[in-house]
């Protein structure tokens, strides 16, 4: 093997390289994207459902009764908007197809 064939063997071996990296980055960038989309649907679940909770309270809330939020039924639909939110970006972007994808092409 002379000095031309080894050094094509090695930039092979470098792009295998970039490859892997690149590949490894796509899926950790995806996961953390999956995670925090995730986290925004499933996190103001059990807000949303706290606020519309009778408690005792100094005042009233928009809704006439005394509950744990004064603001009940804005802070509700606030948390609940979130939560669609969270749902349309995991159904339009699908994450887990693309990192699926990622390692398909192997």
């Amino acid at each position: 093997m002379n000095v031309i064939q080894a050094s094509k063997i090695n930039m092979v071996k470098k792009m295998e390289w970039k490859e892997t990296i690149n590949k490894i980055l796509k899926f950790f960038l995806l996961v953390l994207y999956l995670t925090l989309v995730i986290a925004l649907v499933v996190a103001p679940i059990a807000p949303a459902i706290m606020t519309l909770i009778p408690a005792q309270a100094s005042k009233p809330n928009y809704l006439g009764y005394y509950s744990i939020c004064s603001f009940t039924p804005f802070s509700t639909i606030i948390l609940l908007l979130l939560i669609v939110i969270g749902v349309v970006l995991l159904v339009k972007t699908k994450p887990i197809h693309r990192v699926i994808k990622i390692f398909k092409s192997e």
